[in-house]
Formats: C-alpha cells, structure tokens, sequence
C-alpha cells in the first residue's frame, strides 16, 4: 500500500448571509465508507446541525463538499511524534 490513495470526506459547510466576509462554518465531515454503509445517518446528522442553527438557517447558504486527502496524512496522525533537535547536525560540525 503506498499510502497516496485518496480518501474522501463528505461534508457539510454553511456560509451565513450576514457575514460573508468571514469563513465558511464546517458542521458534518464523515469518511466516505462511513457514508456508504449509513447514508440515513449523514443526512439525518446535516438535518440535526441544520435545525440547531435555528432562526440563523434561514439566513445561511448550505454546500456540500467532497474533500480528497491521501490516506498517508490521515495515518501519519497516529504515528508517534518524531522528535528532532533543531541544531543536531551544526553541532556535529563544530
């Protein structure tokens, strides 16, 4: 396995109309297989932040977007910290 596979992420982002110079809000992200096993679930989980937005949906913009990353960023998350001396090899040189 070369870890460069992709891995997509469906989600979920919402714009609110009276403040569009700030970023988009991200409010459901699941995996893709997760998304195919439950598709029930992700909809009933967009229609559950939807409804928590209250008075403030009717003043949002919805989109939904499908993130491709490589498997290997998501792995590397779980790897354990490598730890490396800034200086190490200017202190051999001296």
């Amino acid at each position: 396995m070369s870890g460069q596979e992709d891995m997509v992420l469906k989600t979920m982002w919402i714009k609110r109309d009276y403040a569009w110079d700030d970023p988009p809000e991200l409010l459901v992200a699941w995996d893709e297989y997760a998304v195919e096993i439950n598709p029930d679930g992700f909809r009933k989980h967009c229609d559950y932040e939807l409804e928590a937005l209250g008075s403030d949906r009717e003043k949002a913009t919805v989109r939904y977007v499908d993130i491709h990353v490589f498997r290997k960023t998501i792995e590397d998350a779980f790897e354990p910290a490598k730890v490396r001396h800034l200086f190490a090899e200017d202190v051999t040189d001296r």
